[in-house]
């Protein structure tokens, strides 16, 4: 499979199949053909990519947050 890069048209696409009621889903998949559901598994493959780097973003800011206020109380000790 390809990467996606997720333009406007694949958000909305993403939308639909994380939102959509159960009996819409399911309608969606009685009409859809094999590459159809590729796509979708793309989609949410690439979402869920998407949000394990901001998870790690957000430890890594978390971080430096801890690192910086730690260096500030060791260096508090030798200001006079």
């Amino acid at each position: 499979m390809e990467e996606i890069n997720m333009n406007a048209w694949d958000r909305d696409n993403l939308n639909f199949i994380l939102n959509t009621t159960d009996e819409a889903f399911s309608d969606w998949m009685l009409q859809a053909d094999s590459d159809d559901i590729d796509y979708a598994l793309e989609l949410i493959t690439k979402h869920r990519e998407e949000i394990y780097l901001k998870e790690y973003l957000l430890k890594c800011d978390n971080v430096e947050i801890l690192d910086t206020k730690e260096a500030s109380t060791v260096l508090q000790k030798f200001r006079i």
